[in-house]
């Protein structure tokens, strides 16, 4: 078979494959397909088929399909030479590259197995430049964040670096750069001590991680921001990490422009600057009544709908149409212009610095609402919880030009190296430049030129001029073609636009690549343009005929040019080619790439939607869906591969309660309506909020409870304590009493002893009297002596009755007889009232004596029982206190375990509710990439989550759960797959070895043979059961004799 048969054969066998028929399903597909990429001669035609024909699932299939060493150091090494091509990088700025290089590497299935063969040292020469340049590549994928592969890219740079290699070498370094710009330390400014990161919420050491637009964080820091001098960013010191540094700093400084800007705008919103007034709009009192995707049919970007509080002032008064005519017309262009920057300010904060999606139909309500569009979950997560509690919200629109900023800084958070930092950091005067890898036929024609600088260039160029350059215009151009860069300065009228037009010449003549050129002024691009392209350019037409990419449309009155007073002879000359070459059409003209033999002029806005609505022609599309029930809605359009495609089609049915329901075809039949849900969820509600009343009416009870216990306590208290005040006034009272009449005691006993003590003694003259002797006087065998009545000491004492006005003398033992004489001695008569008032004093005191002990006793006794009673109630109020204090130790003790219980459960289900959150989270994780992984959304937008499945960012395409379930089975079933393969490599390896084991025996059993001489005739020898007989049967050899 030819080359050209070969190359035609696989080039029908891709593009069958790319439609969908047939599918890839064994191994010798996967590496006809592989091969049929490598042949193709058009690599950027052949990349957008692949990408277009959701071709890069089958690409990443196929590399996953054989992970041998042969395979790598084949057919896996070819493909991957294949995307080395210059022109495919190039092909829409890389992002076609970018797309199928990931589709290799994720999952890691091939990287791991291509990265082990590295380290073993099995790959071949073409695989480790292969794996180099894949390796640089993924490096230096623009992101945000830092590379996942920079750990392997640290582990195998020794093995690049001391290649003997020289390509492999080159690699090594520039892989080497881009782990000192990812891995580059947080360097502080000049003066030591200020460094990147922690001023505000948007401040950080890895500029990639800051946000473009601003934080009201950030607005209100008073620290100035953090920017290098130049003299930082050429120090010595830090040319280890120069490139990196001057990304950051490059970022910064462009980023700092655009807040001054917007820090101005708003200082002057809020007063706070004069000199100017906000020339914008100021809306006040916005709120929050929506969200907008756009049409079911055409998706856009997820916007939060804002409705204005009042209408604007000039739609007053004005009806519906008159109200859409004034949106549409060009005067109100600049009012809320679509992609122009706002600013959110809720209850005098800024939140969030939105843009505007200009829908003129919500314009044009009454009251007008507004589309908004933000990026960044944090922001809009900020912006949403803030206006939940907003009281004022105030909308201002931002004269910033955040368009010319945003692509620029976010290009410079993706890029991992400065293109040209060797010339422009690291060069060294007497340094060589780096040269570029120029095609080989410019090659050949810069070393021509090099030969003999001033030779007539007119042949090189292909040009009718003849151009003889000097000697220094000479080395310019030479440098300019031989140098990576090159600098060319000079008076002017030297020619640096001429060697600047003669340069681009070369370029444009000897290789295919876009040439870019800058300049100052729109003077300075004519001038350049009219060397390069030996004409005058008037009215324009240089400028317009430089801006285009890939096509020129103008659209307008040509008389407008051909017949204005200056350059109409250009234009004329130039839309007479056009006619003469059928380019100038009465509309648009569009040509359906499914039909080419429908053809349309489109010449009003309505004939977009009723010739081409869906890219193609009004052709129904008619494709099967996946579903195997219904056909695409869409007309014609291109997209070869439908089984992705949600088959959108009503579905109507019945819950098991009867309501009423449909669904999308691709959607999964749940068995529940959206009414069930409500009422189920309202439901939920109602005992979410039952579940929280009675909740909190517990703990109020709870808290009324140990209130009530608390002051119920306090009132026992004090009533004890008033009681034991009380009983202790009445003791207190009652020994006051005892003392007062234990004194008063004391005092009438002082009473009658001071009156004892002043009645006379008996005087001398006076002698006693004695008693007449009688038988029955018990003193009469004593003598005489004197009866004394005690009773005669007291006050009330009188003498005994009988007396009359004297006293008589008696015996205590025997009242006085009748007959008994009367003493009628004077002197006896006269001491009488005297020692009877002597003993009745005597026996008053002894009386009052004993009472007064008495007394005494009483109060001792009184005393001491205070005393005991006073001890009781101290430790009685010492019992009590102790009560109180066990009593208040259980109840905070009882508070502490119902709160470290409730903190014990709050902190089981924060981490149960963590633990659920981050296992969603996986599964989202999951999901996403699962989603990537099956490439339904060229475009790479986030997966955003619905009711019944997932839907793209963009709103164009969603993918059930069914579908994704069925990827998850595929999946199980690819892995078990490989792993059956695995095993019958192992078999099949373990077989061959064996194979060849038992190959080795039997070529040793027969030279040993040969070598014995055995069999004269020289036949073969022939294994049986126990050893080898010679073909012709006359001979054998055991296998013990050959020692086997």
């Amino acid at each position: 078979m030819t080359d050209s048969t070969r190359v035609d054969r696989l080039t029908r066998f891709l593009t069958k494959v790319l439609s969908g028929k047939p599918e890839l399903k064994n191994e010798k597909n996967f590496v006809q397909f592989l091969e049929a990429i490598c042949v193709q001669s058009d690599a950027p035609s052949c990349m957008d088929q692949l990408i277009a024909g959701n071709g890069l699932r089958f690409v990443q299939r196929a590399m996953h399909s054989d992970l041998s060493i042969s395979f790598l150091n084949g057919l896996a090494t070819d493909l991957l030479v294949y995307l080395q091509k210059p022109e495919i990088q190039t092909v829409s700025s890389g992002q076609y590259l970018e797309k199928t290089i990931l589709a290799i590497v994720d999952p890691p299935i091939f990287w791991t197995a291509y990265t082990n063969a590295l380290k073993a040292k099995e790959l071949s020469e073409s695989a480790q430049r292969s794996f180099a340049w894949l390796l640089l590549q993924l490096l230096t994928l623009p992101s945000e964040t830092t590379s996942p592969y920079l750990s392997v890219a640290e582990a195998v740079l020794p093995v690049f670096s001391g290649s003997p290699i020289p390509y492999l070498r080159d690699l090594g370094h520039k892989i080497k750069k881009a782990i000192a710009v990812m891995t580059a330390p947080p360097v502080p400014a000049a003066g030591g001590d200020v460094q990147p990161g922690g001023q505000h919420d948007n401040d950080f050491a890895d500029f990639r991680q800051i946000a473009i637009l601003p934080t009201a964080n950030e607005l209100a820091s008073t620290h100035p921001p953090f920017l290098r001098p130049s003299s930082a960013l050429n120090n010595p010191s830090t040319e280890q990490n120069r490139e990196a540094l001057y990304l950051d700093n490059q970022f910064r400084l462009m980023r700092e422009d655009m807040i001054h800007e917007m820090h101005e705008e708003l200082q002057i919103v809020l007063g706070k600057q004069k000199g100017r007034k906000h020339r914008n709009l100021v809306i006040e009192g916005v709120k929050l009544v929506g969200v907008d995707l756009g049409e079911q049919s055409k998706r856009k970007t997820w916007g939060m709908v804002f409705q204005c509080a009042e209408d604007f002032p000039q739609l007053k008064g004005k009806t519906d149409e008159q109200r859409k005519k004034y949106w549409r017309d060009k005067e109100s262009a600049k009012i809320l212009k679509n992609g122009s920057l706002t600013c959110l300010m809720v209850d005098g904060d800024v939140v969030a610095f939105p843009s505007v999606r200009r829908d003129e139909v919500e314009l044009a309500k009454n009251p007008p609402q507004l589309v908004l569009e933000m990026e960044g979950q944090l922001s809009i997560t900020t912006l949403l919880l803030r206006l939940e509690s907003a009281k004022k919200v105030k909308l201002i629109q931002i004269d910033v030009a955040l368009f010319s900023y945003d692509p620029i800084l976010n290009a410079l958070k993706r890029i991992k190296t400065l293109p040209l930092s060797e010339e422009l950091l690291f060069w060294k005067e007497g340094q060589l430049l780096g040269s570029p890898d120029h095609p080989v036929s410019l090659s050949n024609t810069t070393c021509l030129f090099d030969q003999n600088p001033r030779q007539d260039i007119q042949n090189l160029l292909q040009i009718s001029k003849s151009i003889v350059l000097d000697g220094t215009q000479a080395e310019s151009l030479l440098c300019g073609l031989a140098q990576n860069i090159s600098i060319i300065q000079g008076p002017s009228g030297t020619g640096k636009s001429f060697i600047g037009a003669l340069l681009a010449k070369f370029l444009h003549q000897y290789s295919d690549q876009k040439i870019l050129v800058v300049c100052y002024t729109n003077h300075a691009l004519d001038q350049f343009l009219e060397d390069l392209l030996d004409m005058f350019s008037p009215e324009r037409l240089n400028v317009l005929l430089s801006r285009a990419r890939n096509a020129i449309i103008i659209i307008g009155n040509s008389n407008t040019f051909t017949q204005a007073r200056k350059g109409k002879e250009l234009w004329q000359q130039l839309l007479q080619l056009l006619r003469e070459q059928q380019h100038v059409y009465h509309g648009f003209p569009v040509k359906c790439e499914g039909h080419p033999d429908r053809v349309a002029l489109l010449q009003t806005e309505d004939q977009f939607d009723t010739e081409c609505p869906d890219g193609g022609c009004s052709e129904p599309c008619g494709v099967m869906l996946s579903c195997g029930q219904h056909t695409c809605p869409l007309k014609c359009h291109k997209l070869p591969d439908h089984s992705k495609m949600a088959c959108q089609h009503t579905i109507p049915s019945q819950c098991p309660k009867g309501h009423d329901k449909s669904r999308k075809c691709s959607d999964a039949d749940i068995p529940t309506c959206k009414k069930c849900d409500r009422k189920q969820k309202a439901a939920e509600a109602r005992q979410q909020k039952e579940f929280a009343r009675r909740k909190k009416l517990q703990e109020d009870e709870a808290e009324h409870s140990r209130r009530v216990a608390q002051v119920e306590e306090g009132r026992r208290l004090e009533e004890q304590t008033l009681r034991d005040l009380q009983l202790k006034q009445d003791r207190d009272n009652a020994l006051s009493q005892k003392q007062q009449d234990l004194q008063s005691l004391k005092d009438r006993i002082d009473q009658l002893r001071t009156s004892a003590s002043k009645v006379a003694p008996p005087s001398p003259q006076q002698t006693p009297v004695q008693a007449p002797k009688s038988a029955s006087s018990p003193t009469s065998k004593k003598g005489t002596g004197t009866v004394i009545n005690p009773a005669a000491n007291s006050p009330s004492a009188t003498p005994p009755s009988g007396s009359t006005g004297s006293s008589s003398l008696s015996t205590p033992s025997a009242r006085p007889s009748p007959k008994s004489s009367t003493l009628k001695s004077p002197t006896l008569r006269k001491t009488q009232p005297t020692l009877w008032n002597q003993l009745q004093a005597d026996k008053a005191a002894t009386k009052l004596e004993e009472e007064l002990r008495k007394a005494e006793q009483e109060i001792l006794e009184a005393c001491r029982q205070e005393e005991e009673r006073q001890r009781a109630k101290e430790l009685a109020l010492a019992q009590a206190r102790k009560r109180y204090f066990l009593r208040k130790q259980e109840l905070k003790r009882q508070r502490e375990e119902n709160a470290r219980k409730l903190r014990e459960k709050h902190e089981a289900e924060l981490k149960a509710k963590r633990e659920a959150e981050e296992q969603a989270r996986k599964r989202e994780e999951k999901v996403q990439k699962k989603l990537r992984e099956m490439g339904v959304c060229p475009r790479g937008y986030q997966w955003i989550k619905q009711s019944y499945g997932y839907r793209c960012a963009g709103g164009s395409h969603f993918v059930s759960h069914a579908e994704l379930s069925q990827r998850e089975l595929q999946h199980i079933r690819e892995e078990e797959a490989r792993r059956a393969r695995e095993r019958r490599e192992a078999e099949l390896k373990a077989r061959c070895e064996a194979e060849e084991k038992a190959r080795k025996k039997e070529a040793q059993a027969q030279q040993k043979l040969r070598s014995m001489g055995i069999c004269v005739a020289g036949f073969q020898w022939i294994k049986s059961h126990d050893g080898y007989r010679c073909a012709g049967g006359s001979h054998f050899v055991s296998d013990a004799q050959l020692g086997l």
